[in-house]
């Protein structure tokens, strides 16, 4: 009997034992988690002016992750709604016990004592909440006060979208002090206006900003020593929103250049010697709004940039034919449709000059980098010369090739400098030279020289790039058609500050110039500017695209082009490579702080348009070899490693040849398909990762 009670007993407690660890295991996560929230600030009774920002900084409890939503309201009226996403962004990390700051707008309660509610939902959809009692009061009558027009109350915009601001002053003018506008609690304004009149209208750009919920704070300043400021606030919301898509132009045009405009959307300018300018204007989904077309003998663009501070205008610069000559041309043209605002020609009536790239200025002109042929042509040049009493003559002829031209205009095209003002001295420099030695004189001459690229600085200086050839100082040797890349700063009136050529070794035999006294010295050797010669005198090198860089290795700019270089090592290629450099006139003695040449073994690749990025790296777009000529966009790092590359070719032959960042955050490429006797215009517009979904 007691055995049996024994095993009675013990059965009983296992089962106990059973039974609870049953219930340990049934046990869900919402039985031991509760959903609580506690209001910290503001404090009980506390007074806010009715349209003034009230901070609201709550404490939730438990896992963060457990909140899929929390209710503001004020009375029984929402006033503003998070969800899971913008709760977990407002914690920052915080994954338990939570404490933020939420902004609520006042503006349209009525004054009173307030209940203030916070409600959150858990993931179960349980709810818990909190209350605190708050005062509004009606603002003190200042006879002055303001109101939005727009934007309405939590209006949605897309990452990229400028966004506008319409203000409404009544009352008595003479009282308004200034007027600032701020975004959410940051205190440097991003608008202020002292101007006193009844409507500021203001905005600012959400490009490089993240998804999310925001506020724009409005304080009105009076000249009045107490209650002498009025806030309000408008909320609204970011979402990103990057549109894809593959364009193809009109036949017959060439793409030369494309920009990203003012309104978020595109502008493409396409031309041909014979068919004239394209100029097509899209919206930001690749829509067509309007196209313009010119003809060849009024111009034939190579570059446009948009008036951004003015009227929104496009200026294009390239050339026009003028009888037996070309002369560089440039025309604005009206952004809703095209049309004529102002049409301008620079040219000479016995040479040639064009445009190949135009920028904006710190001063809201343009500066203009081109070509021209010299004044001379091909006549002869005969030097007369003494040596210990015998007569020499040194026969050559005025023949220089293209020459490097800037030209910098005003606003509305009138000439600042580079055309009838001080032209000769804004040539890039001078690529004929005279020499001695021994008493005997000759002439040094370079070649062709052409600007691919510029940049407009900050400081009012200019860098620009291109290539110059050595036709005429390496007649008859191998290297004579070769391609150098060149690099400049040139001040704000067209003066060198410094200068380099890639491989142009021993240009100009700058050891051995002649004298002042000697024979057309003074023509020949005026302002001659020494570069520092760099590379390798066998090998091609030239620049394409250029931007400043980004701090990666110290250097003052990041070029792409294309090298064909001969010799082995870990940057030489075995045909054309793509080229990137980051340079600066002091560097090294290859004249780089870092290059590589991108691309496949016994493949043609090249590189022909450039951007920086928001992350502190770049983009380039180019082609690389496969059976055909394929677009290719590649994303660098801030040290010019390779993070991503991405082949975007139809099955003909196509390249790109410029690329931008755009402001919804993907990339878009300008290049053309076909073949480069009959090229056509193709536009891809690609997402944050060089996808064309």
């Amino acid at each position: 009997m007691r055995k049996i009670s024994g095993i009675v007993f013990t059965v009983l407690v296992l089962m106990l034992i059973t039974l609870q660890h049953g219930c340990s295991k049934s046990t869900q996560p919402h039985d031991i988690f509760t959903a609580g929230v506690e209001i910290l600030e503001p404090a009980e009774n506390e007074e806010f002016i009715i349209g003034q920002v009230m901070p609201v900084v709550v404490r939730l409890t438990g896992p963060t992750s457990e909140y899929s939503q929390i209710r503001f309201m004020i009375g029984s009226t929402a006033v503003r709604v998070l969800n899971k996403t913008e709760i977990n962004s407002l914690a920052s990390g915080q994954q338990n016990d939570a404490e933020f700051e939420v902004q609520i707008n006042t503006e349209g309660r009525e004054a009173g004592n307030r209940t203030l509610t916070v409600e959150v939902t858990d993931s179960y959809n349980e709810t818990a909440s909190a209350v605190v009692q708050i005062v509004l009061v009606t603002p003190v009558t200042s006879g002055i006060d303001f109101n939005f027009v727009s934007p309405d109350n939590n209006t949605e915009y897309f990452i990229g979208d400028r966004v506008y601001f319409t203000l409404e002053i009544t009352g008595d003018l003479t009282l308004l002090n200034n007027v600032s506008a701020f975004i959410g609690n940051s205190n440097q304004s991003f608008y202020s206006s002292s101007t006193r009149e009844s409507e500021k209208i203001f905005s600012f750009s959400t490009e490089e900003m993240a998804a999310g919920y925001y506020f724009v704070r409005v304080e009105l300043e009076t000249v009045r020593e107490t209650d002498n400021k009025i806030t309000k606030s408008r909320n609204f919301s970011l979402i990103e929103y990057i549109p894809t898509f593959a364009i193809l132009g009109n036949e017959g045009y060439e793409l030369k250049s494309i920009i990203q405009t003012y309104d978020n959307g595109y502008l493409t300018l396409a031309s041909d010697e014979t068919n004239g300018t394209r100029v097509v204007k899209y919206d930001f989904e690749g829509n067509q709004e309007w196209a313009q077309n010119i003809a060849a003998d009024v111009g034939v663009g190579e570059s446009v940039v948009e008036d951004i501070d003015y009227d929104k205008g496009y200026v294009i610069a390239g050339w026009r034919q003028n009888g037996a000559v070309k002369d560089t041309w440039v025309r604005k043209i009206n952004h809703t449709n095209g049309t004529l605002i102002w049409n301008k020609h620079y040219g000479f009536d016995h040479c040639n000059d064009g445009a190949t790239v135009i920028r904006r200025t710190v001063d809201d002109g343009y500066i203009i980098g081109g070509w021209t042929e010299n004044f001379y042509g091909t006549d002869p040049l005969e030097i007369h010369y003494e040596v210990d009493g015998d007569d020499f003559v040194y026969e050559t002829t005025w023949e220089t090739g293209l020459d490097v031209r800037l030209l910098k205009i005003y606003s509305n095209g009138n000439e600042v400098w580079g055309h009838r003002i001080g032209y000769c001295g804004h040539k890039m420099w001078h690529d004929i030279s005279l020499h001695k030695h021994s008493g005997h004189l000759w002439v040094r001459k370079m070649g062709d020289q052409m600007i691919t690229d510029l940049i407009a600085k900050e400081d009012g200086n200019y860098y620009i790039t291109g290539w110059n050839s050595n036709y005429l100082y390496y007649e008859g040797s191998p290297y004579a058609h070769k391609k150098d890349m060149f690099f400049a700063e040139v001040d704000f009136f067209g003066g060198f500050v410094s200068t380099m050529t890639w491989s142009r070794m021993g240009a100009f035999d700058l050891d051995n110039l002649a004298d002042d006294t000697d024979p057309y010295s003074g023509i020949l050797n005026v302002e001659l500017i020494g570069a520092n010669h760099l590379g390798d005198l066998s090998e091609d090198e030239i620049g394409y695209g250029l931007v400043e860089s980004q701090g990666g290795y110290g250097g003052q700019v990041v070029m792409v082009g294309e090298t064909h270089q001969q010799d082995d090592g870990p940057v030489k290629a075995r045909l054309h490579d793509a080229w990137v450099v980051e340079f600066a006139i002091s560097g090294d003695e290859d004249g780089a702080f870092w290059e590589y040449a991108f691309g496949q073994t016994a493949r043609d690749d090249k590189a022909f348009g450039i951007d920086r990025t928001r992350d502190g790296g770049y983009i380039v777009t180019g082609y690389r070899t496969a059976t055909n000529r394929n677009t290719w966009l590649f994303k660098l790092d801030q040290h010019l490693m390779l993070e991503w590359s991405r082949d975007l070719g139809v099955a003909a032959h196509d390249w790109g040849t410029k690329v931008l960042q755009t402001k919804d955050g993907g990339f878009i490429i300008g290049g053309n398909t076909g073949t480069l006797a009959n090229p056509r215009a193709r536009i891809i517009k690609v997402n944050k990762t060089g996808h064309l979904d």
